[in-house]
């Protein structure tokens, strides 16, 4: 458990209501917050962003239905046409009905946020959203890509605190715990040599998957001018995906709790992509997955 960025995370809570997750691919953010909701045992509204969520219809429609399966007692509006021009608005009614029906602390978590685009009528949302929040309630964002132009004011009025890839990175001193915890498996019994692993850490630069597969190749790191997009350049805004589609359940490498999930029923006739509701306990909800995390 790295309670260093536990610390950091409690901090950024207190002081602002947004918190912002910024890594490459493979950098351990989704791993990161669900550690820290566990260990911190606080609520929290998970939902999986996707390329669905482009069309605001349907964002509002499956967090409302992430929401109804987390205890929500009313049912909140649905964004039809008439709604088209008052975005702002419909927002701020929204975010306020749902906050009504929770109790701080309360964490709302957004996954996977670069999959909005970068013109997603979303970081609007996200914008009158934040207003909205009450003392207690926090957002975290996760994404690969840093706040869009559009949360500017937010930022200017320090009510976003950002992690980014630097706060990210191992240390030395993790990079060996995170090696002696791989090596401990029965799967990767090798043991890696003091000078080995100083050369892993230094050319994986504290990017956790370049361990694991480090670890898992046995003393020879991985190189990293086989990686398009290395964890130490800065990202484009949008970057490209990966040719490799990950899993449907996420397979963190530092072994989270258990996940169990009960699924609920599907609505064939709901706007944009037919999406699977999952009320999950101690770990990172399913992928392309509208999902709430209760601790």
């Amino acid at each position: 458990m790295r309670e260093r960025l536990l610390q950091q995370l409690d901090a950024a809570r207190a002081q602002h209501p947004v918190v912002w997750i910024a890594a490459p691919a493979g950098a351990g953010k989704t791993t990161l917050v669900a550690s820290y909701l566990q260990h911190r045992e606080v609520n929290a509204l998970w939902y999986q962003v996707d390329s669905g969520d482009q069309d605001i219809a349907s964002f509002f429609y499956y967090f409302g239905l992430a929401a109804k399966h987390s205890g929500a007692r009313k049912k909140l509006p649905l964004f039809t046409a008439e709604y088209q021009l008052g975005l702002p608005a419909f927002t701020r009614n929204w975010f306020r009905a749902l906050f009504a029906q929770r109790s701080a602390p309360t964490v709302l978590v957004l996954d996977n946020y670069q999959e909005a685009g970068e013109t997603a009528a979303l970081h609007t949302v996200l914008q009158h959203a934040a207003d909205e929040l009450p003392a207690g309630v926090n957002l975290m964002v996760i994404s690969r890509a840093q706040p869009p132009a559009e949360l500017t004011r937010l930022s200017a009025a320090n009510a976003i605190a950002t992690l980014g890839w630097d706060h990210l990175q191992l240390t030395a001193d993790e990079s060996a715990a995170l090696v002696q915890t791989l090596t401990a498996d029965a799967s990767t019994p090798t043991p890696i040599g003091t000078d080995a692993l100083q050369r892993l850490h230094q050319r994986t630069q504290g990017w956790i998957t370049g361990v694991v597969l480090g670890v898992r190749r046995g003393s020879s790191p991985p190189s990293t001018t086989n990686r398009p997009v290395p964890p130490w350049t800065p990202l484009p805004t949008a970057p490209t995906c990966s040719t490799t589609s990950p899993p449907k359940y996420w397979r963190a490498p530092i072994n989270p709790p258990a996940m169990t999930c009960s699924s609920a029923p599907t609505r064939s006739s709901a706007p944009a992509t037919t999406c699977r509701v999952s009320t999950c306990a101690g770990s990172v909800p399913p992928r392309r997955c509208s999902s709430v995390m209760t601790t």
